[in-house]
């Protein structure tokens, strides 16, 4: 047995974080950029708030809300997401009317609703609303979307936009349409659609203008040109400049920012918190957290590839994209790239210091109100978290079913639930198989095109000297099983060319890939997952290290899990059924695997044969096993004179040549072959290729 296979089990308390996190569903990774954000966000917070401990303390009660609702959402299944997504929307649309018919009024905004003992923003809600409906839209059908389905969707994130804008909220109406938007963009639509699509927004923007509110204008004029108003519109725009150009390279130091605890710099806690990092961290300290947001994002697009459905995939990579965006934006206000909407960045989780829990600059004409009012989270800490909460629950499981299939093995077998946690762990889905399985060879190719891939010169030379190497071990298989040398190695021929391929997927990743992201024949290849651990227990090798072909077969001869267990053997008597590194057991192993299957020592394999008049539909589409009594084929035309005598039935054998179809008279060997491989094409090539091998044998001897 080779050492590279020897089981490597460490102790199952190196495993319990994992698995805690896995069982509730918590990506490591993601988890570890939030906290980083978290830790961030209460050092800026403590500094920009006076070094006031109370307000740390109600942001950490605060975080610990948020984080309880983020572990809820992410328990929740994505096809349950998916399937209440229009409820979900409905439900945000009729709060958002009702802002405009009832909601709380205060200096020209309407974006609130008053339950008596708390208030909240039903955009809150349509921030998650809009990319769920949209990507559960877009996904019932094939993708990309047609341009139906994508008008479609345009009407689904302008509604509530509309709403949303109509409060007035212009900035939150911008941001919930981003992240539709972002989904009809990862759905693949055409740059013609998108170029179009921007065209049209810059057209519109005159018209955009002259709908805009008057503090909405005051906000892009001073964008432009802060200089025009430097005391009065341009004011927090300029302080912002100043804080951020004073921390130079590596700033002021934690706690040392003059411009925001002098109270130059406006609503440092929450709009501007940007800017007090950048005055007391400076460059560097900006970079890093920049560099954290986007490993964040990064994270998040690596578990939306990951996903199993075009639902989640779309959602989950919107909200990623969608984190990015706020972070954009809100350090593009601060820094002067953008006008102010009012967006605070996605991770910082400022509590309402100085009466603006809105996180609204304090423009006379935009309503504000006192901290009194801060009866929940805060927003932009509320959604953040349920963002990156839904992330997770689209996406962090690649394995769907996995934990029930530990359950299973370990009720069933007596396995160690840690130790198969950190094994799925390290489970890497692969999309390449995924691929591989879809298009096999068998089914894309033609017979005259499959039959020269195998049939090569190259095959029958390696095939030939394989028996000069292995003389003893073929004759002593046939002699014990009764199945020919040449046809155990026309299969090692054609499975791995005599071991020199035998795949580069570890068997884990391959099974557990087909096994959980692969329905048509998840139940098989299940099953296969479960012989496979069950075969590393009895051989006492790694669950890791093996690597087998793109469907998990595995060694010299393509063994399943299944097969590996019933019918290798340790055919050179050294203790171990090695079908990787040692020829003699993978010569032993097939020869008895035939032999189990029905391998008749002595019968003929096929036959060519004619047929003289159309053939009945019924003997075309027969499955492989034979079926047909000699009378009944020649009753349907076909010539059996270079079939042998016998009572035996036979199968029709169909093949596609270049130049029409030949036919041909199986017998109980060539079945007994497609039993390796459920191909009538790969029994023939087997067939074939071992003929070529016994000619070139012959001529040598």
């Amino acid at each position: 047995m080779s050492s590279s296979l020897l089981s490597d089990r460490r102790k199952p308390h190196q495993w319990q974080f994992s698995t805690m996190l896995r069982r509730f569903h918590i990506d490591p990774l993601l988890l570890l950029g939030l906290l980083i954000l978290l830790g961030a966000g209460l050092m800026m917070l403590f500094s920009a708030g006076g070094q006031d401990t109370g307000i740390i303390i109600r942001q950490l009660v605060r975080i610990g809300m948020a984080v309880t609702v983020m572990l809820a959402i992410a328990q929740i299944d994505p096809d349950r997401l998916r399937d209440n997504a229009y409820l979900l929307y409905g439900f945000g649309l009729v709060l958002l009317i009702a802002v405009l018919l009832f909601g709380h009024e205060g200096k020209g905004a309407q974006r609130w609703l008053n339950l008596g003992f708390f208030r909240f923003q039903p955009s809150e809600i349509i921030k998650l609303a809009v990319p769920i409906l949209v990507a559960a839209y877009i996904a019932e059908r094939p993708l990309p979307p047609s341009a139906w389905r994508i008008l479609v969707g345009l009407v689904l994130i302008g509604l509530p936009a509309f709403l949303i804008a109509k409060q007035p909220d212009l900035g939150t109406a911008i941001l919930i349409a981003s992240s539709g938007l972002i989904v009809l963009f990862l759905a693949g639509i055409s740059w013609k659609i998108i170029i179009g699509f921007l065209v049209s927004c810059a057209s519109a923007a005159p018209v955009l203008w002259y709908f805009m509110h008057d503090y909405q204008r005051r906000r892009v004029l001073t964008f432009l040109n802060p200089e025009n108003d430097p005391l009065g519109a341009g004011y927090h725009i300029i302080q912002s400049k100043i804080a951020i150009g004073s921390g130079g390279l590596f700033g002021q130091g934690w706690l040392q920012g003059t411009q925001s605890h002098l109270e130059f710099l406006p609503e440092r806690s929450t709009d501007f918190i940007f800017a007090v990092i950048s005055e007391e961290f400076g460059l560097v300290g900006v970079a890093i957290l920049l560099f954290v947001y986007l490993l964040v994002a990064s994270r998040g697009l690596y578990i939306a590839s990951q996903a199993q459905s075009s639902f989640a995939r779309l959602l989950a990579g919107s909200i990623s994209i969608t984190f990015l965006v706020y972070v954009f934006v809100n350090v593009g206000m601060v820094t002067g790239l953008l006008p102010v909407v009012g967006a605070a960045a996605p991770d910082q989780l400022w509590g309402h210091v100085n009466g603006d829990p809105a996180g609204r600059l304090r423009y006379p004409d935009v309503y504000s109100y006192s901290p009194k009012d801060d009866v929940t989270v805060k927003k932009t800490l509320f959604s953040s978290l349920l963002l990156l909460a839904s992330i997770h629950v689209q996406a962090n499981d690649q394995l769907p079913g996995v934990d029930a299939f530990i359950d299973k093995m370990v009720t069933k077998h007596g396995f160690d639930r840690a130790e198969l946690d950190n094994v799925f762990d390290q489970v890497d889905v692969k999309d390449a198989i995924l691929k591989a399985i879809s298009r096999p060879a068998e089914k894309s190719k033609s017979w005259y095109e499959y039959r020269n891939i195998f049939l090569t010169d190259s095959r029958i030379n390696g095939g030939y000297e394989f028996w000069q190497h292995h003389k003893e071990a073929l004759e002593a298989a046939e002699k014990q099983y009764g199945v020919p040398a040449e046809i155990i190695i026309s299969i090692l021929g054609v499975e791995t060319r005599y071991g020199q391929h035998m795949g580069g997927y570890r068997v884990i990743d391959a099974l557990s890939t087909l096994a959980f992201r692969y329905p048509p024949r998840s139940p098989f290849f299940t099953s296969e997952l479960e012989k496979f651990l069950v075969l590393t227990e009895q051989e006492k090798i790694s669950r890791l290290d093996p690597v087998g072909s793109y469907a998990g077969a595995m060694g010299l001869g393509q063994f399943m899990p299944s097969s590996y267990l019933a019918y290798a053997v340790d055919f050179d008597g050294n203790g171990y059924r090695d079908i990787w590194t040692n020829p003699t057991d993978a010569i032993g192993s097939i020869a008895n695997y035939l032999k189990l299957h029905g391998w008749v020592p002595g019968q003929s394999i096929v036959h060519r044969t004619q047929a003289s008049k159309p053939l009945p539909e019924a003997m075309l589409a027969n499955d492989l096993k034979p079926a047909f009594t000699r009378q009944q084929l020649k009753e349907a035309g076909f010539s059996l004179s270079q079939v042998p005598a016998g009572d035996d039935v036979l199968s029709v054998v169909g093949l596609t040549q270049a130049d029409g179809e030949e036919y041909w008279l199986g017998r109980q060997n060539f079945y007994a072959i497609t039993r390796y491989n459920h191909s009538r094409m790969y029994a023939m090539a087997v067939y074939q290729l071992a003929q070529a091998i016994r000619e070139k044998m012959d001529k040598t001897k």
